[in-house]
């Protein structure tokens, strides 16, 4: 079955925001697996499930901080590089806390 141009578009807004499988399955109302395939076929790599608890903060400002971690670690390991756990950890308790960083 072809998708729809407005269904291919859908599920790429929800692979650019940083949405694994599982949560843009489950916002567009699809299976894991269709979605996956979807986006193996068009070559994307899978996001990664977040590392960091953020699920106290409101929606969108969740969404920011996943894709800046997923881009952060995706970067580290483009260039071989072990990200720095204890600056990840202490950005995520003062940003858990409502400071500034």
């Amino acid at each position: 079955m072809r998708l729809t141009v407005t269904e291919h578009t859908r599920r790429l807004e929800a692979y650019n925001r940083g949405l694994t499988d599982r949560e843009a399955a489950q916002e567009l109302g699809i299976g894991k697996t269709t979605f996956a395939v979807w986006r193996k076929y068009h070559g994307m790599e899978f996001n990664p499930e977040p590392l960091f608890d953020v699920g106290s903060r409101p929606k969108r400002e969740r969404r920011i901080v996943r894709g800046f971690l997923s881009d952060l670690l995706r970067l580290c390991e483009q260039a071989n590089r072990v990200p720095n756990e204890t600056g990840i950890t202490r950005f995520m308790n003062i940003w858990r806390e409502g400071g500034v960083v």
